[in-house]
């Protein structure tokens, strides 16, 4: 019998050690990305900065299970449910407009979002919404989900210039008397780069970049700029760029004065400017 219940600690215990290695290898994973993407956005200590420190102590979210338009007007509307979510739980519909939360009005407001979310905080996930849904007015009633998030604590060491990168870049004020203009990289080697940060890591070598033009629309007449509006993906051009180690180069479309626009003769992409500096 002692030899039977030794046995079954022993699985137990794998199972548990198991667990944990997995979970482990998972949180490592997503930290490894959320590290990779800062480290697009440029935001990680550099060689010549100190290490990143960060204490974070446990907290709760509250989430609220509705997709709301964020643009101001006469209170936002529900564009989508979480199924079982707690919008749905208080009987909150698609198509409903929120007048107020917890008292608080949100019909006017410019941020209606960040005061649905500080009236969850404010208590503790207690919801009353003011609601109007074909001309009537409703009161709903209910709790938000509750997420907790635990606290952590990492060190973030300064990265040095490993020599192995570069960047691509089309964050830039571009040179009006060189007929240069904004572009916008829409794949990197035949794939879309992450949004939203000012450049791309890319390893050395050649690169093929797909590139669309961001002129202003002044450039244009009416007729040129319909025609510039029909079938956007056919306007994109590709460069290729011998990426050398440690330098960033910025992207920009080279606008042709005269050029036919619907056979995209009117601009081209171009590199605008090549800076040396280290990738981490």
């Amino acid at each position: 019998m002692k030899t039977l219940a030794m046995m079954i600690a022993c699985v137990l215990a794998g199972g548990v050690a198991q667990a944990q290695e997995t979970a482990q290898t998972t949180v490592a994973g997503e930290v490894e990305l959320a590290l990779l993407r800062a480290a697009d956005l440029g935001v990680l200590p550099g060689p010549d900065e100190a290490p990143l420190r960060i204490e974070t102590p446990a907290s709760t979210r509250y989430e609220l299970g509705a997709v709301i338009d964020p643009t101001p007007g006469n209170g936002p509307a529900v564009l989508a449910l979480t199924p079982g979510g707690a919008a749905e739980r208080m009987g909150l519909h698609v198509g409903d407009r929120l007048l107020a939360v917890n008292g608080d009005s949100i019909s006017q407001v410019q941020q209606p979002l960040d005061v649905i979310r500080a009236a969850m905080v404010r208590e503790r996930g207690d919801l009353v919404l003011d609601v109007e849904r074909a001309d009537r007015r409703l009161a709903l009633n209910g709790r938000a989900d509750a997420l907790v998030v635990p606290a952590y604590a990492m060190t973030i060491s300064a990265s040095a210039s490993t020599g192995n990168c570069g960047r691509i870049s089309v964050f830039f004020t571009a040179s009006r008397s060189d007929d240069l203009y904004p572009a916008r990289i829409i794949y990197i080697d035949g794939k879309t780069p992450l949004l939203n940060t000012p450049s791309w890591r890319v390893k050395p070598g050649k690169r093929v970049l797909t590139v669309a033009e961001s002129i202003e629309p002044v450039r244009f007449n009416a007729v040129q700029q319909r025609q510039r509006q029909f079938r956007r993906e056919d306007h994109y051009k590709t460069i290729e760029i011998e990426v050398q180690p440690d330098t960033t180069y910025q992207i920009a479309a080279r606008f042709h004065l005269g050029g036919n626009v619907i056979k995209h003769e009117h601009w081209q992409p171009v590199v605008a400017n090549q800076t040396h500096e280290a990738c981490q």
